[in-house]
């Protein structure tokens, strides 16, 4: 797969430690994400009043939407350029240790990776 990552975003990650990459994953699999986050929320993503606590602790996430979604081709053509072809394993878990509730209910599985 060709680069991911322009030299902007590179530099953008060595100085601040994080890059946005947009369509990282499908939407498909980022529904599939959030309906398990949901669930495990106890919250209903339809009804703001059930959104009573300003943060929510979660566990670990192994479910096949997480892996997909985080060993996408896009994805692993990106950690290729940023830590060198072959140096990055592939995540077989993603932790997700809080479930926030900021400005508007956040899409947890963000527009391609987590920020």
């Amino acid at each position: 797969m060709e680069n991911s990552l322009d030299s902007k975003q590179i530099q953008d990650f060595i100085q601040h430690g994080f890059v946005r990459i947009d369509q990282a994953f499908s939407s498909k699999l980022a529904e599939e994400g959030r309906n398990i986050l949901w669930a495990d929320s106890g919250c209903d993503p339809t009804n703001p009043a059930t959104w009573t606590k300003p943060v929510i602790r979660l566990g670990n996430y192994a479910q096949e939407p997480f892996r997909q979604a985080a060993n996408t081709p896009r994805l692993l053509a990106a950690f290729d350029q940023l830590v060198g072809p072959g140096r990055w394993l592939p995540a077989l878990v993603w932790e997700l240790s809080l479930f926030a509730f900021l400005v508007q209910m956040i899409r947890v599985m963000l527009a391609g990776i987590l920020t």
